[in-house]
């Protein structure tokens, strides 16, 4: 745990003044608000690869596997719809 610690930016000073659960607890939140920055700058990366391309562009088709069929569908409708919204026509 304290390496986990540490991983996130916990202080050893700090982590030697809390409990196990306060330790749990503050690595779970950094680890859900730095997913949470990742997912925002996903979006944000996304959306500046649309407005490179024109809305013929076709982007090729992922491998289908059991669990990213669905997935990609839902990731390249979300795509045109940033699209839209990007060059004004939604």
């Amino acid at each position: 745990m304290y390496r986990r610690a540490l991983e996130v930016g916990i202080l050893p000073s700090e982590f030697g003044d809390m409990s196990l659960q306060e330790v749990r607890d503050t690595v779970s939140a950094r680890i859900r608000q730095k997913n949470d920055e990742i997912y925002a700058l996903s979006g944000m990366i996304r959306l500046a690869v649309l407005s490179v391309f024109s809305s013929e562009v076709q982007f090729p088709s992922a491998p289908q596997t059991e669990d990213s069929g669905e997935s990609w569908q839902n990731s390249k409708k979300y795509l045109k719809a940033l699209q839209k919204v990007h060059k004004g026509g939604a």
